[in-house]
């Protein structure tokens, strides 16, 4: 079953149009990818689809409805959730006191602070710790921890490596699974091409605020996703 659908969308900034026609489907516990260079409008995807960038032309259905008119608290409402790039958590708050605020949306559903610890076990013993004296990763970790507190059906993962020791990127990808087992749709943001083609069913490649490239990872040779990344004998 179809939970996102986006159609044709162009959006951007004030003057400044990042996304062209981009078309985009995710199915019911999916995981897609959306890779592409720096300034390909990944984020400007996502920031359209959470409601924090302006849509200038096209559709965004969520789960049979139009979100394209609704707030950003109002999607949220619904089960979509962003991890920002740079993570966005509040640095002077405590560990538990961030989680706290990720849940003031009241949605039903499996996630709590006992799942998220569970999940999360390197935040489990700093519960009472500020947010600014936490660890990259572990910062990470807290952000997609406070995510999930509001219950999303859809989580939306803006450069989750961003920074990261690749040990760390390992981690936090080999909790993803477990996070889609709860019935929760992802789309990760990534310029790790192959970490976001390694943990997604299907992909789609940005190139200058439009689709280059779409299709399963298995099904794409490393010289389409070049082409495609940087423009190169690009079919569209």
């Amino acid at each position: 079953m179809t939970l996102l659908e986006v159609r044709n969308l162009s959006a951007g900034y004030g003057q400044f149009q990042a996304l062209f026609d981009v078309s985009l489907n995710v199915n019911e516990g999916a995981a897609i990818a959306v890779i592409g260079a720096n300034g390909a409008g990944k984020s400007t995807l996502l920031k359209s689809i959470a409601g924090v960038v302006d849509v200038i032309f096209g559709e965004i259905i969520f789960d049979g409805e139009s979100i394209v008119n609704l707030q950003p608290h109002e999607r949220l409402n619904r089960g979509i959730a962003l991890v920002p790039e740079g993570r966005r958590i509040f640095r002077s708050l405590t560990v538990d006191e961030n989680l706290s605020i990720g849940a003031y949306s009241r949605r039903q559903g499996v996630w709590n602070r006992e799942l998220v610890y569970e999940v999360f076990p390197m935040l489990a013993k700093l519960t009472d710790r500020r947010a600014d004296k936490l660890s990259g990763g572990e910062q990470q970790a807290l952000a997609i921890g406070r995510a999930l507190m509001s219950n999303p059906r859809l989580l939306l993962l803006d450069e989750v490596s961003l920074g990261l020791a690749p040990i760390i990127v390992k981690k936090l990808y080999e909790i993803l699974p477990r996070i889609r087992a709860t019935g929760c749709s992802l789309i990760y943001v990534e310029q790790d091409t192959n970490q976001a083609l390694s943990a997604s069913e299907y992909a789609y490649c940005l190139l200058e605020g439009q689709v280059s490239l779409e299709g399963k990872p298995a099904d794409l040779s490393r010289e389409q996703i070049a082409s495609a990344y940087f423009g190169i004998g690009v079919n569209k």
